[in-house]
């Protein structure tokens, strides 16, 4: 690339600005100067970034060490030519600003090249260094004071970079149950629970947990019953609910035993030989359990179940290690927020059940009033159209609706309705010996 006055001013503007803003910590600008792919080396072991999400990070944090307190002064710059880039050299000194007065630091050198796009000189590579030996106008520089600076710096930048990592996971945290809350509040009835439970397993993916499956346990005390709902790895669709009696076996005797005193931390753990007699149980108990589930709970030679317990039931993970406290902490947090979503599961369910017998009380009087309208025998037929009518609204899937009059055991007048015709056919059959016909005949005398 040649340099010419117009460029060389382009270069050095985008140059100026990216160290002025760093040294006013208007992170806006500096961010906007860094491609998002950067390379940065600083001068110790913690300024050290291999793009640009970690740079900024990482000097929003510690941006009150160096606002207002650092200048560089005695500037040298030079532009050098590299391919398509240009490299920036400059050799300054450093001044820090400590009890009312500027101080000298030390000289440095400081390496940028810069690559132009589309919306200008981005930094793609920057390098400052520091030299051991800090001399300045011939007398040596206060190096154990420096070195004393060093170590508080080296300290602060530590503290601040773990300060840094605590919130960026608790908003990772924060983030993953604000996923599930906002699913919650967006369920419209009770079978978006399947996809509610995938959400968690996705976001306990998210936060870093090695497990296999998921589990939901809803318990149903009033029929000693618990609901469980599945999620893992080798599932390819939404879980689906599969209902267990708890049988004769420690792990449940403990689940039971969390449940009644909502136990925030319960782990139990299996080895190879109770595994196989509790999963074999547990199959036999489930019945239709896909074999990719099965598979799945199957694989792992040794498990470890952790779980916390709520008003609900349990969120239950399976893996091969146990989890930290820190781990059991976020676990617990995405459970408080299922035990809501539970509750408005519940009152959805109610909803639908208030709603499904309003339709079906709505079905009856339609039935009622065509037949209380009926003036002719012959209307019987449209009766019974209102009848098959009613149960398409209400959801049943058929073919064909019979009615039966004029029945005894050898014969029988069917009317047959087919939706979409507009007249039942009526058709005079007589009983044969089958199954059918036998069954049929003992219904109707039971009633």
């Amino acid at each position: 690339m040649k340099l010419n006055k117009k460029r060389e001013a382009e270069i050095l503007k985008a140059y100026n600005a990216y160290w002025e803003s760093y040294l006013k910590s208007d992170m806006r600008t500096f961010a906007s100067l860094l491609d998002s792919n950067c390379k940065i080396i600083g001068s110790s072991e913690f300024d050290v970034f291999d793009d640009k999400k970690s740079a900024v990070a990482f000097y929003s944090a510690t941006e009150n060490l160096v606002n207002g307190k650092a200048e560089f002064r005695n500037r040298k710059i030079q532009l050098i030519p590299v391919d398509d880039d240009v490299m920036v050299q400059e050799f300054c000194d450093f001044y820090y600003f400590e009890n009312g007065e500027w101080n000298f630091y030390s000289s440095g050198r400081l390496s940028t090249l810069l690559h132009k796009k589309e919306d200008g000189w981005k930094i793609i590579y920057q390098h400052g260094s520091l030299p051991q030996a800090k001399v300045l106008e011939g007398k040596p520089a206060a190096t154990e004071k420096i070195k004393l600076e060093n170590k508080a710096l080296r300290e602060a930048v530590k503290l601040s970079n773990v300060e840094l990592q605590h919130k960026n996971k608790e908003l990772d945290i924060e983030a993953s149950l604000e996923r599930v809350r906002a699913r919650t509040m967006s369920m419209q009835n009770s079978e978006e629970l399947a996809e509610l439970v995938a959400t968690v397993f996705t976001e306990l993916n998210r936060l870093d947990f090695a497990l296999t499956s998921c589990i939901i346990w809803i318990n149903h005390a009033e029929s000693l019953t618990a609901e469980m709902w599945v999620s893992s790895t080798e599932m390819n669709k939404p879980p689906e609910p599969y209902f267990i009696k708890p049988f004769r076996h420690p792990y449940f005797k403990s689940v039971i035993n969390a449940w009644k005193e909502k136990n925030k931390k319960w782990v139990y753990e299996m080895q190879q030989g109770e595994k196989e007699v509790f999963q074999e149980q547990f199959f036999k108990e489930i019945g239709n359990i896909p074999a990719l589930m099965k598979n799945a709970l199957e694989a792992p030679r040794r498990v470890v179940y952790s779980a916390s317990f709520y008003n609900f039931g349990a969120l239950e993970i399976i893996g091969t290690e146990k989890i930290t406290d820190e781990k059991f902490e976020i676990l617990h947090r995405l459970g408080k927020v299922f035990d809501m979503s539970y509750t408005r599961f519940n009152d959805l369910t109610q909803a639908e059940a208030l709603a499904r017998e309003a339709l079906i009380e709505a079905a009856l009087e339609r039935v009622r009033s065509r037949t209380m309208g009926m003036h002719h025998s012959d209307e019987l037929k449209q009766v019974i159209n209102v009848v098959t009518e009613q149960f398409q609204h209400l959801g049943f899937k058929l073919d064909t609706a019979n009615f039966i009059t004029n029945y005894s055991e050898t014969d029988g007048d069917w009317w047959i309705s087919t939706p979409g015709v507009p007249t039942p056919a009526r058709v005079h059959c007589k009983a044969t010996d089958i199954l059918f016909f036998r069954n049929l005949a003992k219904a109707i005398r039971e009633k």
